[in-house]
């Protein structure tokens, strides 16, 4: 394995490597624009994010909801005809 240290040795020395330049107004504008807009995106897509959970859980509840509806239906027309259904539907660890 080359030390890091012989192999930085051989390249050539960096020039003005301490200067130090205030960038212009426009390149000063430029930057806060992009930025702004980079902070835009970051919104938008977090609130885009935000309505589709939502309504991924209206959906899951919607089904949770109709599941219910079906095994009570069938709970009522089993105890209507006089049997006993046990375990009759309604569980949710099918649906995750």
């Amino acid at each position: 394995m080359t030390d890091l240290r012989d192999t930085a040795a051989g390249e050539p020395a960096p020039i003005a490597e301490d200067y130090v330049r205030v960038p212009t107004p426009e390149e000063t504008a430029d930057s806060v624009q992009r930025a702004q807009r980079a902070l835009h995106e970051i919104t938008a897509r977090h609130a885009a994010e935000e309505r589709e959970a939502v309504e991924e859980r209206i959906q899951q509840l919607t089904r949770w909801h109709a599941t219910d509806h079906i095994a009570e239906q069938e709970r009522d027309q089993a105890a209507d005809r006089g049997g006993i259904t046990i375990g009759a539907g309604g569980s949710h660890a099918y649906d995750e």
